[in-house]
């Protein structure tokens, strides 16, 4: 080859975007471009004497550490011996600085190798951001749900094979909705970040903290001896949330409801001890909040009985169970009937007439008192037209609001819509909220 060609193939090959070797039939370095010395971090004084045998680099390579630990001679046989095989090889390799290389050899007729060297250091990192990105949440930087499915299964297959003992903690915020719907969405997301925070500082390193999304955090804790430990810790979780949080200048403050599942005792598989975990932090929920419980059989049929109640509730509006009671206001100097106050009860075919107490709770949770609401507004209000046709003189009609209904963003739209449509006058309608809202 003349020397023009020699200059110009020098020039491609140094200029390359990955690093270029051959080793000829006797494993020496006969060729090596710019980028492969670069990518490998070889030093000129490798090169002094000539071109080095692969023997050498791998003998300078397994001193600087960057086979592991281990004999050095024996490191740099097993290399060459693989390199003696004279077989096709792939594979990736990480500097002790942690730049990944990808590398390929292919044998060529007469003996020795061509190998390329490709910085794949970017394309790694990426590849571990996006698989993060898919197993953690965005906001907390916690493991998400399918993380916390693959970890919970992991746990217990340890607790399984060491017969260890695991408990499963489901949090979910109490009051959360408020806040969010109330202060906005940013200041919601500070609060679930805070939480988050406050969770990982208050439970141990072995300890698992995940969030499934909206307000539900969890809680995996491994090798605990007994209940009384797990209520150690979900009573160091309350008061860890309960401690206020400052949003926008003010203080605000929340709670937590929590439900414990234990393995084995309420469940061998983690969907079972998730769901079984689910169903006491309802309870929780139900009997007043910032409060733990744990699992129990009775629970089952409770729910079950809860999911009936509920099914029922949700067609009780189109099979027109519900009914209002009005309880009459007197001026108690002049005995008249000064307003009246719409009662909603909701007369079940199989349970009968239920108070409020036994479904509105409910009706809230689901979000049903939205569309009961308006079916109570708007009966109130034609009874009342019905009673002025009657020749009854004008009172006051007095109808609840829920939270969920004085929240909602079309309430004034429902009452403006329903005063036109029954024409009850509107300073003869109230409307009454509880203190605690």
């Amino acid at each position: 080859m003349s020397s023009d060609h020699s200059f110009l193939l020098q020039t491609i090959l140094d200029n390359f975007p990955g690093g270029i070797s051959v080793m000829d039939g006797n494993l020496r370095l006969v060729f090596a471009n710019r980028t492969m010395r670069q990518l490998l971090d070889l030093p000129d004084d490798l090169f002094a004497v000539g071109p080095p045998f692969l023997e050498e680099l791998f003998r300078f390579n397994a001193r600087r550490g960057e086979y592991g630990p281990g004999d050095v001679e024996q490191l740099v046989a097993d290399r060459v011996a693989l390199a003696e095989a004279r077989k096709p090889h792939a594979f990736e390799r990480q500097r002790p600085d942690g730049v990944s290389l990808e590398i390929r050899g292919v044998p060529v007729e007469g003996g020795g190798f061509v190998t390329t060297y490709i910085d794949i250091t970017e394309r790694r990192r990426s590849e571990a951001r996006i698989k993060y990105l898919a197993t953690h949440d965005g906001l907390t930087d916690l493991p998400n749900r399918a993380m916390f499915t693959e970890l919970l299964n992991a746990s217990i297959e340890t607790a399984r094979r060491y017969n260890k003992k695991l408990a499963l903690l489901f949090i979910d915020l109490d009051r959360f909705k408020v806040i969010n719907d109330t202060l906005g969405h940013a200041d919601g997301d500070a609060l679930l970040l805070e939480m988050a925070n406050r969770l990982r500082q208050n439970l141990r390193a072995s300890d698992v903290v995940a969030r499934l999304g909206g307000d539900e955090f969890v809680v995996i804790l491994p090798e605990l001896a007994d209940e009384q430990e797990v209520a150690v810790v979900a009573r160091k979780v309350l008061s860890a949330v309960m401690k206020p949080v400052m949003l926008r200048g003010q203080e605000c403050r929340v709670t937590a409801s929590i439900g414990v599942s234990l393995y084995p005792q309420n469940g061998k598989d983690g969907q079972t001890l998730t769901k079984n975990a689910d169903m006491a932090m309802y309870l929780a929920k139900e009997e007043g909040k910032n409060d733990f419980r744990f699992f129990s059989d009775d629970m089952k049929s409770q729910s079950i009985e809860r999911l009936m109640l509920e099914t029922n509730l949700r067609k009780a509006l189109e099979r027109d169970e519900f009914v209002l009671q009005y309880q009459p206001k007197i001026d108690l100097r002049t005995g008249q009937i000064t307003g009246v106050e719409a009662l909603l009860r909701w007369n079940q075919p199989d349970l009968g007439m239920l108070p409020p107490i036994q479904f509105i709770p409910l009706a809230e949770e689901t979000g049903l008192i939205v569309p009961i609401g308006r079916w109570v507004l708007k009966t109130a209000c034609e009874q009342h037209i019905a009673w002025r046709r009657d020749g009854l003189p004008p009172v006051f009609m007095a109808i609840n609001l829920s939270p969920r209904q004085f929240q909602h963003e079309h309430l004034l739209r429902d009452i403006d819509d329903t005063l036109a449509m029954t024409g009850m006058p509107p300073e003869l309608l109230e409307l009454e909220i509880t203190e605690g809202m």
